[in-house]
């Protein structure tokens, strides 16, 4: 793939240099959305909604303004907001940045991830850890055991 000019941006995508698909980075980057139509999700001011699946039931919700009842709200706590975090970050050839992580008051202990920095499946540069070789093979495991090393030990009830 390089040979031809590509090269990864993303755990599943590869692109021609500044070529990256600007809605997908939107959403891995966590940002704003509004999704049109049954079932349509949404990430709009820190909330994730979605309108009603069904398409009578959408019809009608439409019909009636689109009150902000309709919709299926999916709340976020601090906890699904820094798994989330984490998840898209790894996905990218940008990485995870440690300092962002720091000014969100979450310290991330080296020992979440040593063990794949060992195996050469992650590296960490400037601040920034990151999939190297065939950490993008591996990346739901190796995002699973920073995640599930860190929680327990994350008091934030």
């Amino acid at each position: 793939i390089t040979s031809k000019g590509f090269s990864r941006y993303e755990v599943s995508n590869f692109c021609k240099p500044h070529c990256e698909s600007l809605h997908n980075m939107n959403y891995w980057n966590r940002g704003e959305y509004l999704g049109i139509g049954p079932g349509a999700h949404s990430y709009w001011d820190g909330k994730r909604f979605n309108a009603p699946e069904i398409y009578p039931r959408w019809r009608e919700f439409v019909k009636n303004g689109c009150p902000e009842k309709g919709y299926t709200e999916d709340s976020l706590n601090d906890e699904d907001i820094w798994t989330e975090l984490v998840w898209l970050s790894l996905r990218q050839v940008s990485g995870l940045d440690l300092e962002m992580l720091s000014k969100m008051n979450v310290e991330l202990p080296e020992k979440c991830y040593k063990k794949w920095l060992d195996k050469g499946f992650l590296v960490c540069d400037k601040n920034h850890l990151r999939l190297f070789g065939r950490g993008w093979i591996f990346m739901d495991s190796i995002v699973t055991d920073i995640i599930s090393e860190y929680i327990p030990s994350w008091n934030i009830r």
